[in-house]
């Protein structure tokens, strides 16, 4: 975490900052923001009668809008990974109108209201440069004039007024890039929109009255506006090391033959299906194939030798798997079909599975379910008994999942662009980008593949940022294999929308048909921008501790959490079901 300040006047902040902690200051970024706040005033129980109003609000205040008020700041911005840390100092007008509500004939209020207000946010970015934020305040005063009454000026202010005092509030922001510069410094702007509320203002003079918010002067704002920003161009001295890391594993395993177990998500789009039916009956030599849930290399829907085309067979297979299974099974399919048109697509269903293969019609069950227009239509799959459907899948070789490397860029002024060659032994070169996140992971074993191998190697990163600033960083790291003759295992996928019971129980049918004495295991998660589900890998992690004292099994390590990215990825996710698998838990046995 590194910390940076940012000048502007009000509050925008979407300049990425860094990814670590350190003692330096940087002032790197200046910029205009213009913002205007809405302010509604509630008065509670108030008496204004000494001050010319002519009634007091001893009933209760009236909310009243005003017309719009400037707001304008300074911010200093944290960032640590998955999270942004906001610190901000604010001129903020709550200036307003005030009228007794049950006094129509009541002069109207203009009080003229101002704090230095002190600011604190945690900042997310749930979409793609979109922020959400929100934290507490406190406000000193700054002007309590009283302002006008009707058409008269008053050259006084308001008694009892309480500061500093406490408020909160949140908001949502987002960067657009106008690609245009002013002497030749980018220039961007962030359109915001968010509201805050100060309480306890000032008390009423009522002590009868005095019952907690009733009493209570207090002032909510809704603000509006945009950032205009400015950034220096100025080059950072900071050394490589500072700005570039790699978490690459001390040894290397090789390839791997794998027993893959994943249970049948048992659910599918509409129009997923229908692609299914239509690819089957344009292809009719693909249902003379085995019922194997894995396409072999002669296989029509088998295009290359990679593991993203085996794997699609989990989605294109499926009714062969299914029709294969409850052949077998003395059950009943029952599908749900979550359709507008569920009548016509339930008939279809039911002519391509009872003819085309050959499923007895007794075997199956059409049911509709309640289905919401906003929602996407859907075919759930289950079984009349219960039972889970599980697939394994046996795959040659593997890339196993402990070679991830995991690549930080850090200290980064603005939002850069950066691509990476990695350049190795027997004229080794592998390219990939160009990227935008700070933080990558790539499979490690890519660079064991062909006639690399083990050996030195250099990475080299040409980060250029949005102010057309370019650099090159090169990194050497060596790479060694593991001497460990570990060549088969077993991998268990547990969806993330399982409940905690089900994945123990499930790990723990797993662990006692697959874990021997001496094994590797592993616990492989998915790592994006997105919070990782900690309390889960923590759970899973310690039942297989649990579970190797009890049955006096001793691993070879202790058990190992891998994040593998966004781009490691085994199953093709322009399907539903690849995109639950991409994001389930994975147990490996290495044996």
């Amino acid at each position: 975490m590194k910390l940076k300040i940012f000048i502007w006047f009000t509050s925008f902040f979407l300049f990425i900052a860094p990814q670590r902690l350190s003692a330096q200051l940087q002032i790197h970024s200046y910029g205009i923001d213009i913002g205007n706040s809405i302010n509604a005033i509630s008065v509670g129980y108030q008496n204004f009668e000494s001050l010319g109003m002519g009634t007091n609000f001893i009933n209760k205040g009236q909310p009243e809008f005003s017309i719009f008020h400037p707001y304008f700041g300074c911010s200093v911005m944290l960032e640590q990974d998955p999270f942004l840390f906001l610190g901000r100092l604010t001129y903020d007008d709550r200036s307003g109108i005030i009228q007794d509500e049950f006094t129509p004939s009541s002069f109207i209020m203009k009080p003229l209201i101002s704090y230095i207000t002190i600011e604190s946010a945690i900042m997310i970015e749930p979409w793609n440069n979109i922020f959400a934020y929100g934290g507490p305040s406190l406000s000193f005063l700054l002007d309590n004039s009283i302002g006008s009454i009707g058409d008269k000026t008053i050259d006084k202010t308001f008694s009892g007024m309480n500061s500093p005092i406490p408020g909160i509030f949140a908001g949502i922001t987002g960067n657009l890039s106008i690609n245009q510069s002013i002497l030749d410094i980018p220039v961007s702007i962030a359109p915001y929109i968010e509201t805050s509320l100060l309480f306890n203002q000032r008390i009423g003079e009522f002590p009868e009255n005095q019952d907690g918010f009733d009493n209570i002067w207090s002032t909510a704002s809704c603000r509006l506006g945009f950032r205009l920003s400015i950034s220096a161009k100025e080059q950072i001295d900071v050394s490589p090391n500072d700005q570039f890391s790699l978490m690459i594993p001390s040894e290397l395993s090789g390839k791997r033959a794998m027993t893959e177990t994943v249970p049948m998500l048992m659910s599918l789009t509409v129009k997923e299906t229908q692609q299914i039916i239509e690819y089957l009956k344009q292809t009719p030599q693909s249902r003379k194939y085995s019922p194997s849930i894995v396409c072999s290399e002669i296989d029509p829907l088998f295009i290359q030798n990679l593991h993203s085309e085996q794997r699609m067979c989990i989605q294109k297979r499926v009714f062969h798997y299914l029709a294969h299974y409850i052949k077998k099974k003395d059950d009943t399919l029952i599908i749900q079909i979550c359709s507008k048109d569920s009548i016509n697509i339930g008939k279809e269903l039911r002519d391509f599975l009872h003819s085309t293969l050959h499923i007895p019609s007794s075997k199956l069950l059409m049911l509709p379910c309640d289905h919401h227009v906003h929602h996407a239509e859907l075919l759930h799959w289950n079984l009349k008994s219960g039972e889970p459907v599980y697939a394994s899948i046996e795959l040659e070789s593997v890339s196993p999942s402990e070679n991830i490397i995991e690549c930080n860029v850090q200290n980064l002024q603005s939002l850069p662009t950066w691509n990476m060659n990695i350049s190795g032994p027997q004229e080794f070169s592998y390219s990939i980008g160009p990227f935008t996140q700070s933080r990558i992971y790539i499979d490690g074993s890519e660079l064991l593949q062909g006639e690399a191998g083990i050996g030195l190697y250099t990475c080299s990163l040409r980060i250029q940022d949005s102010n057309q600033i370019s650099r090159t960083i090169q990194k050497q790291f060596s790479i060694q294999m593991t001497p460990e003759s570990k060549m088969h295992g077993n991998s268990f996928v547990y969806p993330k929308n399982w409940s905690d019971s089900a994945i123990i129980n499930t790990l723990r049918k797993d662990l006692s048909q697959s874990f021997r004495e001496g094994d590797e295991i592993l616990i492989v998660a998915n790592k994006n921008r997105e919070v990782v589900d900690q309390q889960r890998i923590i759970m899973i992690s310690t039942y297989i501790d649990e579970f190797a004292r009890k049955y006096h099994k001793t691993t070879m390590k202790n058990p190992k959490i891998v994040f593998k990215g966004e781009r490691v990825l085994l199953y093709d996710q322009q399907w539903s079901w690849g995109q639950e698998y991409e994001q389930a838990i994975r147990v490996e046995i290495i044996h």
